[in-house]
């Protein structure tokens, strides 16, 4: 489901809001990035937990290639996983869930869950 969802993403205008009354809340709403630690909209920090699993993968199979200097791919790798050993992402947005669309949530519990499971 996670795959079908992730490749639909860009077809939709907001996927992740889901109630366009809460467009204060989406725009205003601060998080706090646990791989930056920059302060972000809840639109930007949703669609940041999905780049940070995205590049997570990438860092994945790159440890097992060539292309590029091991250390870095490991540095980067380490960077990508810190953000989700840092807490549930989703307790990070807890108060805005009702707005948040259930697949979206469903999607980056199991992103986290595959991260921290491998």
């Amino acid at each position: 489901m996670s795959l079908i969802f992730l490749s639909n993403v860009a077809l939709v205008q907001n996927p992740f809001i889901i109630r366009n009354t809460d467009a204060y809340l989406s725009k205003f709403y601060k998080v706090n990035s646990p791989w930056t630690g920059s302060s972000l909209t809840l639109y930007t920090y949703l669609h940041a937990c999905l780049i940070w699993f995205a590049l997570y993968q990438f860092w994945k199979v790159a440890l097992k290639s060539t292309l590029f200097p091991h250390d870095k791919v490991r540095e980067q790798f380490s960077k990508c996983r810190s953000g989700f050993e840092k807490g549930l992402l989703l307790d990070r947005v807890q108060n805005a869930s009702p707005v948040i669309s259930s697949d979206l949530q469903e999607v980056i519990k199991e992103a986290q869950e595959i991260v921290l499971n491998s």
